[in-house]
């Protein structure tokens, strides 16, 4: 059993090497694009790291890739016909992501590939509509899409309201219209197949080319028009989690363990390159160390849906910090919990502010760790430096953590949101200009990342759902039931 890990990337390069060498020591084959668009400096330092592997290692720069867009199939499909001049001998190719992992033995992979010899992608009929939750299905194939909905939005709305009263485009004959996930785990006759039919079929390569999301209609559709549905398993051996109404992958962290161990799935994303944690339990379950579930055709195809529930009903993310660990039942100075609001820009932080304005012993923060100035945070420490007669050091980013329960004594909880790979936790400090308005980031390169990830431990993440108004006296409720470990 020989298997090719075809990665797409754009970030994290020493993340991403230190990945690509896990997948290479256990024998098989590594593929990596990484985008077009990406610094100089990042491929170099790939080059470099990875040098030893050429053998079996095969790194790309074709392609910047973007959402919604054509590049997203134009990238595997580059990648899979370099992989065939090199002339390995494959069963399998999967494709996945830079922020994606391995979390299971790697011979618990090979026995079951080699026991359930199907492709393996998402690819659901199309005129089922039953895949796409709120959004166009057929219509992405029906009208071209000469606009980028990220960069000109709305360029794309008035395109696609004009265009939609017009005569809709034909669809080929040859093609049987599926989507699913961009994400797949395919045979190698099925790729070779795949580019055959990608060079002999220039009106449906047409189609996708010009249609919207094509990354999640083009593959899905092709794998079944070269192979019979019974050799197309729908369902990945990935999990990753949308979260609801946003379509973004939920970002795993410390704290998750447990529940990864507990997947049948052998691959996990997205995972935060900082979750070092995580990242070592991951290792220790893949050497075969740790207890971990074992996979069936069924449990990938029924666990995940029942997974997916089960972060629907979560809220917060529940930390303890080096000053309340062990100490959350005693009422000394000690006793305050931070809670972090773990969501995504949809959820507006001037609403949250209101709804926790009129709770006792409880102060909102707003997003602390924001690029820039946020105005909640701004105001709550230009006024406690006002108040408190304090400096602006005294209030950086690298001790604010620390003195929260001496800023606050009488409070029982300190709330703020955070945005992974938006907000400051999650980035590298060569991202940001000391040139910020938030006076908790007033001298960024003070701030001491290691030791801030240090400080805060991830007990139990939960996603806060993405509502116009979320309860804040529910949650609360649910987090007084929660003790520390």
């Amino acid at each position: 059993m020989n298997i090719t890990f075809l990665i797409l990337a754009h970030s994290e390069p020493r993340f991403l090497a230190n990945n690509v060498k896990k997948l290479l020591n256990t024998g098989h084959y590594v593929c990596l694009h990484y985008d077009k668009s990406a610094p100089k400096a990042d491929l170099e330092y790939l080059e470099e790291e990875l040098s030893p592997y050429t053998d079996r290692f095969l790194l790309l720069s074709e392609y910047h890739c973007e959402w919604g867009e054509w590049s997203l199939v134009e990238a595997p499909l580059f990648a899979l016909d370099q992989i065939k001049d090199q002339g390995w001998n494959l069963d399998y190719v999967h494709l996945m992501s830079g922020l994606e992992a391995l979390i299971k033995p790697i011979n618990v992979l090979e026995n079951f590939l080699q026991e359930n010899p199907y492709n393996f992608i998402e690819s659901v009929d199309i005129s089922s509509r039953t895949w796409v939750k709120g959004g166009l299905e057929i219509e992405r194939l029906l009208y071209e899409f000469p606009y980028n909905f990220i960069r000109d939005r709305e360029k794309f709305d008035t395109y696609f309201e004009n265009r939609k009263s017009q005569k809709p485009r034909a669809i080929p004959k040859s093609i049987r219209p599926h989507m699913g996930s961009q994400w797949w785990t395919l045979r190698w006759d099925t790729c070779i197949r795949i580019l055959q039919f990608h060079v002999n079929n220039p009106d449906v390569v047409e189609l996708y080319r010009t249609s919207w999301i094509p990354d999640e209609g083009y593959f899905q559709t092709i794998v079944r028009a070269v192979s019979s549905d019974n050799e197309v398993v729908s369902t990945q051996l990935l999990y990753h989690h949308l979260i609801e109404g946003q379509g973004r992958p939920l970002i795993f962290m410390n704290g998750h363990e447990p529940l990864i161990r507990s997947l049948p799935h052998f691959f996990l994303r997205k995972i935060s390159p900082h979750a070092d944690e995580l990242l070592n339990n991951i290792d220790q379950t893949v050497a075969g160390k740790l207890a971990y579930t074992n996979p069936t055709l069924k449990s990938l195809k029924e666990t995940k849906a029942e997974t997916d529930q089960h972060f629907l009903n979560l809220a917060t993310l529940y930390v303890e910090t080096c000053w309340s660990n062990y100490q959350i039942e005693s009422k000394s100075l000690n006793s305050c919990q931070i809670i972090i609001l773990v969501h995504d820009q949809g959820v507006n932080t001037q609403t949250l502010h209101q709804q926790f304005a009129d709770l006792p012993n409880i102060k909102y923060l707003g997003r602390p760790f924001k690029k820039g100035k946020d105005s909640i945070s701004h105001n709550i420490f230009e006024n406690l430096q006002k108040q408190l007669n304090l400096d602006q050091a005294k209030l950086s980013a690298e001790n604010f953590i620390d003195r929260i329960p001496f800023l606050f004594p009488e409070l029982q909880y300190v709330v703020f949101s955070y945005i992974p790979h938006y907000d400051w936790i999650d980035r590298q400090h060569s991202h940001y200009s000391s040139q910020t308005t938030s006076l908790i980031l007033e001298s960024p390169k003070a701030l001491d990342l290691a030791r801030l990830k240090k400080t805060l431990t991830y007990e139990k993440l939960e996603m806060l759902k993405t509502a116009p108004q979320v309860s804040i006296q529910n949650l609360l409720s649910e987090l007084s039931n929660v003790s520390p470990t």
